[in-house]
């Protein structure tokens, strides 16, 4: 039997607006999050965003707490570092309710078939830890920005966890709901879906096996 050149031995996926779905109110990104703990409009917290150099808090260069004492100076508040720390924890314990499990029980079919990881930007907060234990036994790899010391879109973000995998691009698929991230893997020849749903997923991932 003649193997496919291009044999699908691994898929990766992104966690949030893939593994969390970002579509529940109680999940939110960092500046939805930011604005809930400032105070401040969803608008102002995205330039805040914006215009930081947030790679050292994806990557863990920065910790969180670092990270809110340095925005606290553009904003005009009075809680502590500490106090707007505690906050962010407490939003986070939410999203472990948007997990969509649906998505779970068919990534735990394709792992009857192939290697499943995860890649993800996160942030080192508490209940990203508790997040992480909560779904990591479902697959075999999970790497996270902070302990990598990479982001998604970077392309060394995903040549390192195509090392520690130990898989060329073409034999892997890579999921995100991101289109830059999409777009950087698709440049370095990673087979690439951008999600939009379960029905869709699984779509395209028999379209890419049966090529």
């Amino acid at each position: 039997m003649i193997k496919k050149q291009q044999e699908i031995k691994a898929i990766i996926f992104d966690v949030g607006g893939v593994i969390l779905d970002l579509n529940k109110k109680k999940t939110l990104r960092i500046p939805e999050s930011i604005s809930t703990i400032y105070g401040i409009s969803i608008e102002e917290a995205r330039k805040i965003w914006v215009t930081y150099d947030r790679r050292s808090l994806l990557t863990g260069a920065e910790t969180p707490k670092t990270f809110l004492r340095n925005i606290s100076r553009a904003i005009d508040t009075s809680k502590t570092p500490e106090t707007l720390y505690e906050e962010w924890t407490k939003l986070s314990l939410k999203e472990e309710n948007c997990i969509d499990w649906k998505l779970l029980d068919f990534i735990k079919n394709l792992r009857e078939k192939y290697k499943i990881y995860v890649m993800s930007n996160a942030v080192n907060i508490a209940q990203e830890d508790k997040l992480t234990r909560t779904i990591k036994s479902m697959f075999d790899k999970y790497f996270v920005s902070y302990e990598e010391g990479f982001r998604k879109p970077e392309k060394e973000a995903f040549l390192n966890v195509l090392k520690k995998i130990d898989c060329n691009p073409e034999n892997c698929i890579f999921v995100d709901d991101t289109l830059i991230n999409i777009n950087t893997a698709k440049e370095m020849k990673i087979n690439s879906i951008i999600y939009k749903s379960l029905e869709q997923l699984k779509k395209d991932i028999k379209e890419i096996v049966d090529k």
